[in-house]
């Protein structure tokens, strides 16, 4: 399962769940720093951050980052926080 979180909220709810561990957590790019998104990575959380800053009232910005994820997840479910 892919999660595309686009709020700091958005982001800690989701790592409050269970299963974040087996969750692919993809962020907007302010959100956390390369240093924080390393340091979950070290403790086996997938996480990635956004190549660009997705605009949380923006459905043409997360219609596009949709396409990225189902071409980078193809076959997986995925849920955008907002």
């Amino acid at each position: 399962m892919v999660i595309l979180v686009l709020t700091q909220k958005g982001f800690h709810e989701v790592m409050q769940l269970k299963e974040s561990p087996h969750l692919s957590i993809w962020v907007n790019p302010h959100l956390l720093s390369k240093d924080e998104i390393a340091e979950y990575k070290d403790r086996g959380i997938h996480i990635k951050d956004c190549a660009y800053d997705i605009d949380v009232n923006s459905e043409d910005q997360i219609n596009n980052a949709l396409q990225m994820l189902y071409q980078n997840h193809p076959g997986e479910v995925v849920f955008v926080e907002r």
